[in-house]
C-alpha cells in the first residue's frame, strides 16, 4: 500500500501528485494495446481502471476551479483542519471493506481506445495542476469538497485523496 505519511503541506501533496500522475502515464503508456481492455476476471481492465482515474481525477479538478464564494455558499466552510494522508487513507480503505464502490458517473466504460484514453488522461491532469494552481497551503482547510463515499472533505483531504486513490489503482494493476 502506498505510504504517503510524509505528505503533509500543499507542495508536499502537489509534488506527490506530480509524481503520482507521471506514474499513471508510464504504466498505462506500456501496456500493450490488446491487453489494454484484455478481460481480468472480477477485476477492472487497465482500460476501465483509467477511464475511473480519469472520471474521479476530472471531477476534484472541477472542484479546484470553482470560484471560493461559490464552493463556500453551496457546500459550507471547512474545519480549519484536515485529517492526515493516513488516517484518511485508512477511512477509505474500511469504506472499501464495508462494500463502497465506484457508482454513478464514476462508473468506468470501456470505450476509448488506448490513446485516446492516454490523451483524456493527460487532459485531465493539465486541468487539475491549472485547478492547483488557484490554492495555496492558507486555504486548503477551510473549504470542502464532496465526495461521494467519504462526504465532505477539507479540499487538503480530497487532494490527499486523490494521491492515494490512483496509487491504490495502479497496485491493483499489479496485482496478478
Amino acid at each position: 500500500m502506498y505510504d504517503g505519511s510524509g505528505i503533509h503541506s500543499f507542495d508536499q501533496i502537489r509534488d506527490a501528485w506530480q509524481s503520482t500522475s507521471h506514474q499513471v502515464r508510464q504504466t498505462f503508456s506500456v501496456v500493450r494495446p490488446d491487453e489494454f481492455t484484455q478481460d481480468r476476471g472480477d477485476r477492472w481492465t487497465y482500460a476501465q481502471n483509467l477511464d475511473h482515474l480519469t472520471k474521479s481525477t476530472q471531477a476534484v479538478a472541477g472542484g479546484l476551479k470553482m470560484p471560493k464564494f461559490i464552493l463556500r455558499l453551496v457546500i459550507g466552510r471547512g474545519p480549519g483542519t484536515s485529517r492526515s494522508f493516513s488516517e484518511l487513507q485508512s477511512e477509505y480503505h474500511q469504506k472499501l471493506a464495508d462494500g463502497a464502490e465506484a457508482r454513478g458517473r464514476f462508473v468506468p466504460q470501456n470505450t476509448a481506445s488506448q490513446e485516446d484514453a492516454l490523451a483524456g488522461w493527460d487532459r485531465c491532469c493539465r486541468q487539475f495542476e491549472r485547478g492547483l494552481g488557484r490554492w495555496s497551503e492558507s486555504l486548503v482547510d477551510g473549504y470542502v469538497l464532496p465526495h461521494p463515499a467519504l462526504g465532505p472533505l477539507t479540499v487538503r483531504e480530497m487532494l490527499f485523496f486523490t494521491v492515494f486513490h490512483t496509487h491504490h489503482h495502479l497496485e491493483q494493476m499489479q496485482r496478478p
